[in-house]
């Protein structure tokens, strides 16, 4: 699966490859025009050349931010790190075969903050990068005062998004209340053209209902600020 897209206007084409090995870590800002390049690999094993295996790539900004491209063509997003201890069983065993050797560390843990929301028809499902990344911030900060990392993503979880709650109004409040018939055709037109196409990544902080009905929405944006 070739993947080359124009970055910028004025400059040459790059590969994923390339502008991960322009790295001296062979790392790359998770972005989306970064993942428009991220594809599933080849397995080299498949003599069919059908078969394909994940890809990974590792973020610039944030150490352990992950974005990976699945066999089935599918973005996610997790967060790895490795927790402070010692593995005691393999010590043992590696102790046991050289009495010299060190102490083996606890395997890294991968913790999955959401898939790559990129489509619009996947309305209330999905995160973009930099809420992503804002998650992974908020685990390795929980993780360094002994916080379970695992609440971050379990809050994200139990928020609605924009897009559905303007749904729930639409459907409860609406037709309901003291609105006249234009009124109505033109907040649904909105919900079709503005929620649907802008807002189906923002999260829900505060909703309240002014005296009117309508809803006000304070709201956390998944893509760049």
């Amino acid at each position: 699966m070739k993947s080359e897209v124009q970055i910028g206007h004025n400059r040459p084409p790059k590969t994923l490859e390339e502008m991960i090995n322009a790295n001296a870590q062979h790392r790359v800002k998770i972005a989306p025009d970064v993942l428009k390049l991220l594809k599933p690999r080849l397995d080299p094993d498949d003599p069919k050349g059908a078969k394909y295996l994940e890809k990974t790539i590792n973020d610039t900004d944030v150490i352990g931010f992950k974005a990976k491209a699945n066999p089935s063509g599918s973005i996610s997003f997790f967060y790895q790190y490795t927790p402070k201890g010692v593995d005691e069983e393999k010590t043992k065993a590696a102790k046991a075969k050289d009495p010299k050797a060190g102490n083996v560390k606890l395997n890294p843990i991968k913790m999955h903050l959401g898939n790559y929301y990129c489509d619009i028809q996947n309305r209330g499902k999905g995160i973009k990068p930099a809420l992503a990344r804002k998650l992974a911030v908020e685990m390795r900060d929980a993780i360094k005062i002994g916080r379970d990392p695992s609440s971050i993503v379990a809050a994200q979880r139990k928020a609605k998004t924009v897009g559905l709650i303007y749904d729930e109004f639409i459907k409860v409040r609406l037709k309901s209340a003291a609105y006249k018939k234009k009124s109505q055709t033109d907040m649904i037109s909105r919900n079709k053209v503005w929620v649907k196409l802008d807002s189906s990544g923002y999260k829900q902080t505060q909703v309240r209902q002014t005296h009117k009905g309508a809803l006000s929405i304070g709201s956390r944006k998944n893509g760049p600020y």
